[in-house]
C-alpha cells in the first residue's frame, strides 16, 4: 500500500495538469495538458474516462501515485515534452 500522506496533492495543482483524489483506491489526472500526454498517461497504466465524477480525466490505481507525481512534476518543471523518449526510460526506472 502506498502512503499517500507524504504527498500533498494540493501542492501539485498549480499548473494546467492536476492530480486529484478520486477514491481511496484511485486518483485522476485532469487538465489541458492531458491531451498532449495521453499516450504517456496510457503507458503509465491510466485509462481515460470522460464520465468520471467532477469531469473526465485519466484514472489510475493509487499504487501508481508516486510515479505519476514524478511525471507531473517533470511536466511542470518543463523537463519533459510530449514527444520526449526519456518518458519510457523513466517509467521503466520507477515501476
Amino acid at each position: 500500500m502506498v502512503d499517500t500522506t507524504k504527498i500533498s496533492i494540493d501542492d501539485l495543482n498549480t499548473s494546467n495538469i492536476k492530480i486529484e483524489p478520486y477514491s481511496n483506491k484511485s486518483f485522476k489526472i485532469v487538465g489541458d495538458t492531458t491531451e498532449l500526454y495521453k499516450e504517456q498517461l496510457s503507458q503509465f497504466g491510466g485509462r481515460f474516462d470522460p464520465t468520471l465524477l467532477g469531469g473526465g480525466g485519466f484514472i489510475f490505481s493509487i499504487n501508481r501515485l508516486h510515479i505519476l507525481v514524478t511525471f507531473v512534476n517533470q511536466i511542470r518543471n518543463k523537463k519533459i515534452a510530449p514527444d520526449d523518449p526519456s518518458i519510457i526510460t523513466m517509467k521503466r526506472r520507477l515501476t
